[in-house]
């Protein structure tokens, strides 16, 4: 059950990496970012890179993606524009194609309120690929985005909330930021409108995990929920680097469900201006190491089970 916590809580990161950059600014910062990622068990590895081009406002112009033992992949995007100068279709090509293969278009719908945009449509496409390429475009600030199998919703820039159907489930999730910083997350998983698992993870104004729920249906009959706080103290790790460590405060623990609280130990490494470098969790059986550059944008997510690893590397390429 952690691991699929953890992989709902990976989700999330990923989403909060892409939201990361200040998306107010007349320009966007980042001109490409690219996820390392390998996977590691007792009996096999694998690894695979993808590398995301943004343009001036955005947009994704280009996507290369690899995996263990193939060339890489590269899928190019073309958009023309309506005349508010928001994009109005966006069509995708493979550069390794030959001559005269024509790209695919698609359509995007825009629902405007006065000259701002609320809403796009995109038919034909996952609502995955659709926020990818199209939900750090300047001008779809505060936009919900639809598409066959979901939606996302953005506010101010930063995502607050997403849905999405696959493969018979539904994985909802919302986001709650304050000063540009994440303070609530929530994702949910369902199977015909019947609650599969649920974690919120709460954090402080630096960044430090300081609360932790989570539900989880039980034999397929009965759903067993639990909530702790998070307590910290200043101390010394076993390198002689100040951090806060964290444990779950016993007073605070509620509900049936105390896996994976019960053992588990957090750490907060923090910066000079006191916000959050690395957090890291510690279970019985799992474990999680988040760390983050000096934008707040995720340069390394370490999560780790019983019999596997998964180490992603992030790096981005500013203007």
């Amino acid at each position: 059950m952690i691991r699929r916590i953890f992989a709902l809580l990976w989700t999330l990161l990923l989403l909060c990496a892409a939201a990361g950059a200040e998306q107010g600014d007349a320009v966007f910062p980042i001109a490409s970012s690219t996820a390392s990622s390998s996977y590691t068990t007792l009996y096999s590895s694998s690894f695979s890179t993808t590398t995301l081009y943004y343009n001036e406002r955005g947009l994704v112009t280009s996507i290369v993606e690899s995996t263990s033992g193939t060339d890489p992949l590269t899928r190019n995007f073309f958009y023309t524009y309506d005349r508010l100068g928001n994009p109005k279709a966006v069509s995708v090509a493979r550069a390794e194609d030959t001559e005269g293969v024509e790209a695919v278009t698609f359509q995007i719908l825009n629902g405007y309120e006065g000259e701002r945009v609320t809403s796009v449509t995109v038919q034909g496409l996952n609502i995955s690929t659709v926020y990818t390429v199209l939900g750090s475009f300047s001008g779809y600030r505060d936009a919900v985005f639809t598409a066959s199998n979901g939606t996302y919703q953005n506010r101010d820039g930063r995502p607050v909330s997403s849905r999405v159907e696959e493969n018979g489930l539904t994985h909802s999730a919302a986001y709650a930021w304050e000063n540009g910083r994440l303070t609530r997350q929530e994702t949910l998983t369902e199977r015909n409108g019947r609650l599969i698992s649920r974690l919120e993870i709460t954090f402080d104004a630096v960044g430090c995990p300081t609360g932790a729920a989570t539900a989880l249906l039980v034999n397929g009959t009965d759903t067993v929920a639990g909530s702790q706080r998070i307590a910290y103290t200043r101390t010394i790790d076993a390198y002689g680097t100040p951090c806060l460590q964290g444990h779950p405060d016993a007073a605070t623990l509620s509900g049936e469900l105390s896996y994976p609280f019960s053992g588990a130990v957090w750490q907060c490494y923090l910066r000079e201006d006191g916000t959050v470098r690395v957090w890291s969790y510690r279970g019985e059986n799992a474990g999680m190491i988040c760390e983050y550059d000096a934008r707040g944008n995720i340069v390394r997510l370490t999560e780790t089970d019983r019999d596997s690893e998964t180490v992603t590397f992030y790096s981005y390429q500013y203007r």
